[in-house]
């Protein structure tokens, strides 16, 4: 009967001690969790400023592509140097288009490249 007893409030005590140790960690886990909550703000906002700057860097790269394009948009050397070629090309009586086209996209098949003096 006092073996019974004492194995039944042995017991009592274990659950007792698991009660407690459950306790800690369930505390330990709320001060690990406020831990990871401040340092994952931190994280969140370092992100957000990195986000702002990226933005800031491509709103400026396309300020500037607009910025080239309008330049060269309103450059007309190279339409002027189109009409040269053409003028030249009908003075000499040569096909204006052939050579147009070979002096905008070069010729495709060459066998040799020509040596920069």
């Amino acid at each position: 009967m006092l073996y019974k007893k004492r194995l039944f409030y042995e017991a009592r005590v274990y659950e007792q001690e698991l009660y407690i140790v459950r306790l800690n960690v369930q505390l330990h886990e709320v001060k690990e969790t406020r831990h990871n909550s401040v340092k994952y703000l931190q994280e969140a906002e370092e992100t957000q400023m990195e986000l702002e700057r990226k933005h800031n860097f491509l709103t400026r790269c396309s300020d500037q592509l607009q910025e080239f394009e309008m330049k060269i948009g309103a450059d007309k050397s190279i339409q002027t140097q189109k009409e040269s070629i053409k003028a030249s090309s009908m003075r000499e009586q040569l096909n204006w288009k052939q050579i147009l086209g070979f002096v905008e996209n070069g010729k495709p098949q060459a066998r040799y490249n020509v040596p920069a003096d």
